[in-house]
């Protein structure tokens, strides 16, 4: 297994420079802890340091968001043991989709800003219904695969739902991201049919990571 790497002040400089020029921003101990105080966040398990004190960033387009979970310890501006970085888009308070866990290894840097670029696109160029124009929302097929949807079947000529394909956005990609996510899905796709070989059960992502659990479900917010 690869060796986990301690970050110092002077990577997450570089970090938060990389992260500004793409349009995000720093969120505030302040937000941080309004989005904890108003979802009253439960942990799912007990955590080495305070969660609140991973720096985020953020970044908003077509109501969706984008926050980067770096890692970093608002205290030290280092990397804070036991916890890896993520990147997650939410529409409102509700996670849409998310990166890998993006572990401290030597390549940790890079492979976040592929991440936080990837995702970017993904929300700058969330679908557009072709019939009636309003934004897509998301939706699970049968097997539990993600795909756009309009529901507004009123505004259809054929009065059908209107599908789009989750991988939308790829076309928008550059030549290096899109090499990069290829490297991902081929490297998702050999591991799914290890299991299937193997005759192990095929789990989607996140089906069995415990997550962390909204206890004011009531102040979660929704969008379009």
């Amino acid at each position: 297994m690869p060796s986990i790497v301690v970050y110092e002040k002077n990577t997450f400089s570089f970090l938060k420079s990389k992260l500004h020029n793409l349009g995000f921003r720093m969120l505030s101990q302040k937000e941080v802890d309004t989005i904890f105080k108003t979802l009253d966040f439960k942990e799912p398990r007990n955590q080495e340091t305070d969660p609140r004190k991973n720096i985020p960033f953020q970044f908003e387009s077509n109501y969706l968001k984008i926050t980067v979970w770096t890692s970093f310890h608002r205290d030290t501006y280092t990397t804070t043991p036991g916890h890896c970085a993520w990147v997650i888009v939410q529409l409102g308070d509700v996670r849409i989709w998310s990166s890998p866990q993006i572990r401290r290894t030597k390549n940790f840097l890079a492979r976040l800003i592929h991440w936080v670029t990837i995702m970017k696109v993904f929300a700058e160029n969330r679908p557009l219904c072709k019939q009636c124009s309003k934004r897509m929302q998301k939706t699970l097929d049968k097997k539990g695969n993600r795909k756009w949807v309009c529901t507004q079947i009123h505004h259809h000529g054929n009065s059908q739902k209107v599908y789009q394909s989750w991988n939308y956005f790829k076309q928008f990609l550059d030549s290096t991201e899109m090499k990069f996510f290829a490297e991902w899905e081929r490297q998702q796709n050999r591991y799914v049919k290890w299991r299937k070989d193997s005759g192990l059960r095929v789990h989607k992502i996140g089906s069995t990571r415990n997550s962390w659990e909204v206890q004011k479900r009531e102040n979660l917010v929704s969008v379009v």
